[in-house]
């Protein structure tokens, strides 16, 4: 992908509902020199969820608009999609969580990033026991 003189090491798309206030700001804060966030919003309405049924409207919902979202990013020519939300990254179990991944880079054209996945990888990589993590609504948790 293309460089530019602010994201020399890396440019990451990064999509997320409209409704979270969380994500970018935090998504900017922690951001190392030389990489650059660029942000799609998925447009959804401001939906109560306090049902199962709610829920899934809201899954629905994200779904139905999350490609809008990437299209938009993807003009910037990222290195990496990141997911700033975790619903649609858990939903109906690990199986559909790979498969929406894979869809997702092979729509895209480039590697996908979930908290999910990443928190996995670290612990696989580091062969470490616990981790921290940085998440919008948690701040920062550990596994063990």
């Amino acid at each position: 992908m293309s460089k530019d003189a602010l994201g020399w090491r890396c440019k990451y798309a990064v999509v997320a509902p409209n409704t979270n206030t969380i994500v970018q700001p935090d998504m900017e804060a922690s951001r190392p020199a030389g990489v650059t966030n660029h942000f799609g919003r998925i447009h959804v309405p401001n939906m109560r969820v306090t049902s199962d049924d709610e829920f899934v409207a809201l899954v629905d919902a994200i779904g139905a608009t999350l490609n809008d979202a990437v299209d938009r990013c993807m003009t910037c020519q990222p290195d990496y999609l990141v997911m700033g939300m975790s619903a649609l990254m858990f939903w109906d179990g690990r199986a559909a969580s790979e498969k929406r991944m894979q869809n997702l880079a092979d729509y895209c054209g480039v590697g996908v990033s979930a908290g999910s996945f990443a928190c996995e990888a670290a612990l696989n990589t580091t062969s470490a026991k616990r981790i921290a993590v940085f998440l919008p609504i948690f701040r920062c948790q550990t596994r063990t």
